[in-house]
C-alpha cells in the first residue's frame, strides 16, 4: 500500500510578495579587507588584533552593516610558525579555544551593536585538535 504525499510547489509556482522587500528583510554586510597587524610572539598579538576588530565592527555598524566578514586568520595572523611555538609561562597561545577570554571584547561589541561578525583564527578544540 502506498501513501499519497502532497507535492511541494515548485519555486516558480510559489506565491511571491508584491512590491519590494520590506526594509527589515535587507541585510547590509561589510566585507573587511584587512592587513593583519604586526606579528607577535605566540598569542601576544591577539589582544591588539581583537581591539582592531572591535573598532572595525563598530565602524561597520555605524555605516549600517549587521554582518561583518573578516578574512581567514585575521585574528591570529598568517605566520603559521607562531602556532608551533612553545607556550611560555604567562604568555597565551596563538591558538584560540572555546571560551577564550580574549574573545570577550568581540562578543561584547557584537551584542552591543546587534552585529554578527565572522572572524578567522587558528582554533584548537578542547582535546587539542587544531581546526
Amino acid at each position: 500500500m502506498t501513501q499519497a504525499h502532497p507535492q511541494s510547489p515548485s519555486p516558480s509556482t510559489m506565491p511571491r510578495p508584491a512590491g519590494p522587500a520590506p526594509a527589515s528583510a535587507t541585510l547590509l554586510a561589510a566585507v573587511v579587507q584587512y592587513e593583519a597587524l604586526g606579528t607577535g610572539s605566540g598569542g601576544a598579538a591577539v589582544a591588539r588584533k581583537v581591539a582592531a576588530h572591535v573598532e572595525l565592527i563598530e565602524k561597520a555598524h555605524a555605516d549600517g552593516a549587521r554582518l561583518v566578514l573578516f578574512p581567514e586568520l585575521s585574528l591570529t595572523g598568517y605566520e603559521l610558525d607562531s602556532f608551533d611555538a612553545p607556550e611560555h609561562a604567562g604568555e597565551p597561545s596563538a591558538w584560540l579555544t572555546d571560551g577564550d577570554t580574549r574573545l570577550q571584547p568581540l562578543r561584547d561589541a557584537c551584542a552591543d551593536t546587534g552585529t554578527t561578525a565572522v572572524i578567522g583564527a587558528g582554533w584548537r578544540e578542547a582535546d587539542g585538535t587544531p581546526r
